[in-house]
């Protein structure tokens, strides 16, 4: 199960290599309705990313805020997050133990065994990218 935690890495670090090529600043929607969207104003910029949606049509305030909201800044602190579990929730030398939630050994608590619940519960979050194997559910 060595592979979960490659693949996880592999996602973070994806992530993160994107979101420090996007820039790092906080970003603004700029929509006329920014902080009280309803919806149907068309947004045509988001500061910071460069790119103008034309008159033919574009995403709403609510999109604006949601890719505001996900800026390279916080996707980067996001990305750096996943790689520090990671780096906690090992596998503990040659066990079949995580090294965080290793029990000691004598309890046999499934919860601590390598892949931890944790690795598990982390690496469910990208579920929908490729590579994600069912058996690896929480």
């Amino acid at each position: 199960m060595e592979e979960i935690a490659a693949w996880l890495r592999a996602q973070a670090e994806a992530d993160l290599t994107l979101a420090r090529s996007a820039g790092g600043g906080e970003w603004h929607t700029l929509c006329r309705c920014e902080g009280e969207c309803d919806g149907t104003s068309p947004c045509e910029e988001v500061e910071g990313d460069d790119i103008r949606i034309y008159a033919e049509g574009g995403h709403d305030c609510w999109q604006a805020d949601h890719i505001a909201a996900h800026d390279p800044r916080d996707e980067i602190a996001r990305a750096e997050s996943v790689l520090a579990v990671l780096d906690e929730h090992a596998r503990l030398d040659d066990s079949i133990w995580c090294r965080t939630c290793d029990p000691g050994g004598e309890s046999g608590d499934s919860a601590a065994w390598y892949p931890c619940r944790t690795l598990r519960l982390l690496a469910y979050g990208y579920r929908h990218r490729e590579g994600w194997q069912d058996g690896w559910k929480p």
